[in-house]
């Protein structure tokens, strides 16, 4: 602990310890691994939820989904693909990751987003400033659950804009925050997350009633009638023809 600068911090030692770990769990071409193993390394990631945030339960879902498929301590699992990628992630990132400041009062976020999604679109504004976002779904995106369009609302605000939100699902806070059981809430729960780090972005996700998110609403509502696309087999043959297209 620093009490000069307020931070917290994990000791080089357990980092070092815990990349050991994770090295053997994925040492070998086998992903055949000990649960009781694989179940050491996901406690001494949680652990560093004090010096890391909540990053560690984000980035942790597929490793307890593979050590939840066990009943006791002495057998072997087969690690999935997104478990080995969480493993990987951690090995690759704790040491960017480890330093926080868990006890002092959060700063004013340098820019406040609203956004919203209805059935047909999306959309999302910068508080003060007039920067506006208006995305209609593809017809496959329609299909999607109301807490996929809301999560990847927040992803192309993000993109959009690189700021810090406000946001109004209490479903879609706990999932950004910690992810989420339903594979393709915690794809995009991930996405928005490695958008924050390659941008640089600290991001604070909370609820507002939504008489309060009037305008973001009202963009989420609006359906854009010129907008036009090729049908993607129509597109192929071009693009085959005169392409690889790049716009």
């Amino acid at each position: 602990m620093d009490t000069n600068q307020g931070f917290i911090s994990v000791t080089d030692q357990r980092i070092s310890k815990m990349k050991v770990n994770i090295d053997s769990v994925l040492k070998g071409d086998s992903m055949i691994v000990n649960v009781r193993s694989l179940a050491t390394v996901v406690g001494q990631i949680i652990s560093l939820t004090p010096c890391v945030g909540g990053v560690t339960r984000t980035m942790t879902s597929s490793l307890y989904a593979v050590v939840n498929t066990k009943v006791s301590w002495n057998p072997t699992v087969v690690l999935t693909k997104e478990a080995c990628s969480e493993l990987v992630f951690w090995s690759q990132n704790v040491d960017s990751l480890n330093c926080r400041c868990p006890w002092l009062p959060l700063c004013q976020p340098a820019e406040l987003v609203y956004s919203d999604a209805s059935d047909y679109a999306c959309g999302s504004f910068i508080h003060s400033e007039g920067k506006i976002f208006q995305q209609d779904w593809f017809p496959v995106e329609r299909n999607n659950s109301s807490t996929w369009r809301e999560l990847k609302a927040i992803e192309l605000a993000l993109i959009s804009f690189a700021s810090c939100m406000v946001y109004y699902n209490t479903n879609v806070v706990s999932i950004v925050h910690s992810g989420s059981k339903v594979t393709e809430l915690q794809d995009l729960a991930l996405r928005i997350f490695r958008v924050c780090v390659s941008s640089g972005i600290s991001l604070e996700v909370k609820w507002i009633p939504r008489d309060l998110n009037s305008f973001a609403d009202h963009l989420s509502r609006i359906i854009d009638f010129d907008d036009y696309t090729i049908n993607d087999d129509v597109f192929h043959i071009l693009d085959v023809r005169w392409g690889p297209h790049t716009v």
